[in-house]
């Protein structure tokens, strides 16, 4: 068959993230005459360079919204601060709303008054803090503090809390969400109030927030606790790359659609 009456096709799909689930390109080229179509060739270049721009902006839109979302999120702890603990005479308490705390030694809820204790410690913000410490050497056990948090399967939580150490070791602390450890510390030297924070995903219905620690010479302070929903892990960047080389694909395939046979 004559070069000139041979009618070639060339097909592109490229796929993108978009709120719906995907955006699509999809575009055919063909020519059965020696003279070609450059205003079809230049105007179907445009269109799909179009959708190509709109499912990155899309895409951009979608990884800017996790963060958005955790910067906005509620704080799903209760009593995140143990402001609502009351007093039991001596300024401490040993027990406080919304947390229950398992047997051991030297685990319970200090009033600061705004200062500094007479054991050394202090709270981060407000008045009252959790304290990990032991009664005596002799006695040094840990005791667990602990929070059932509603979550969803497979949704990403951000738990944040500070800790500080008011002196050195021996000492041993673990912060767990669901079973996934947060943090572990083990001889720890003494620190002020330290934010930590990690990104976790969720495997049921409900995680336990938990707090173990033993402090034996000193204690450890542990306060405003929080865990909110999000973000999940950001991708933007994989998909403008995968974009950039969609549409360089695109603009070969039509200069190569573009050469007479």
């Amino acid at each position: 068959m004559p070069a000139a009456d041979r009618v070639g096709e060339n097909f592109f799909v490229a796929f993108l993230p978009s709120a719906n689930g995907f955006c699509g390109v999809n575009h055919s080229f063909g020519y059965n005459h020696p003279v070609l179509d450059l205003n079809r060739e230049s105007s179907g270049l445009r269109r799909a360079s179009s959708l190509i721009v709109f499912c990155l902006a899309v895409a951009a839109g979608l990884s800017a919204a996790p963060r958005a979302q955790a910067q906005q999120g509620i704080n799903l702890v209760q009593n995140p601060g143990f402001e609502n603990s009351q007093d039991s005479g001596n300024g401490t308490a040993t027990s406080t709303p919304f947390w229950t705390v398992s047997p051991g030694f030297g685990t319970d809820f200090v009033f600061t008054d705004g200062g500094t204790t007479q054991s050394g410690g202090s709270a981060n913000s407000g008045l009252w803090y959790a304290e990990f410490a032991a009664t005596s050497a002799a006695s040094a056990q840990s005791a667990t503090l602990s929070q059932s948090i509603a979550t969803t399967a497979g949704t990403y939580y951000t738990v944040s809390f500070f800790l500080a150490n008011f002196g050195g070791p021996h000492d041993t602390f673990l912060a767990t969400f669901g079973g996934q450890t947060v943090l572990s510390l083990t001889d720890a030297p003494a620190f002020s109030y330290t934010k930590y924070t990690m990104v976790i995903k969720a495997t049921s219905a409900n995680s336990v927030l938990a707090f173990t620690g033993e402090q034996d010479p000193s204690s450890f302070g542990l306060d405003d606790v929080s865990v909110e929903a999000g973000p999940a892990p950001v991708m933007g960047g994989g998909l403008l790359s995968l974009g950039a080389a969609a549409f360089g694909f695109v603009a070969r395939r039509l200069r190569r659609g573009s050469r007479p046979a």
